[in-house]
């Protein structure tokens, strides 16, 4: 297709959004749909959100809006900001985040979704160590991370593995 071939299918796509818009209900909802739509006429060969969101966007002199800089990060730092940009904007809001446990083993990222109180579910591996109360609440001296090492474990029986947690779940709890 020629750019005046996309350009003109893209205008249809348009007039169809503004015919069944109403439908979507809220006004940001039909946004979404719009941006969505024009998301598909993006010609990338993997349709990433972050760089259809890239393309749509436009800086103060109506430039195409361009990352500033690119530096190595982890995959939950780039989660992180992804999540924190995409808030900022207000055209999405997430009910919850979900991921694997290479996400549930950070955290960094776990600070950064309690900042944003943001809900979130992320997997962790079976060995993972978790508070049954809140330390705060307990008596006595907790033993630095050092200290903890050397000991091989934790003091307090309400630190425990979530491995052993979830053994002491009623059967069918977790299926």
């Amino acid at each position: 297709m020629t750019r005046d071939e996309v350009r003109a299918s893209a205008a249809r796509v348009v007039r169809w959004h503004r015919r069944f818009a109403p439908r979507f209900g809220r006004r940001e909802s039909q946004e979404h749909s719009l941006d969505y739509l024009k998301g598909l006429f993006f010609d990338q060969p993997r349709k990433s959100v972050e760089l259809i969101a890239l393309q749509f966007a436009r800086s103060s002199n109506d430039e195409p809006a361009t990352r500033k800089e690119v530096r190595f990060r982890t995959k939950p730092q780039i989660a992180a900001e992804m999540i924190l940009r995409t808030q900022a904007a207000g055209k999405v809001r997430f009910d919850w985040i979900i991921a694997d446990e290479l996400y549930g083993d950070s955290g960094p990222l776990l600070d950064a979704l309690e900042d944003m109180h943001q809900r979130y579910l992320l997997e962790v591996k079976k060995n993972t160590l978790a508070w049954t109360v809140d330390p705060s609440t307990l008596p006595g001296y907790s033993p630095g991370p050092k200290r903890r090492k050397k000991l091989g474990s934790y003091r307090y029986k309400e630190v425990r593995s979530v491995q052993e947690i979830v053994a002491e779940l009623p059967a069918g709890t977790i299926t």
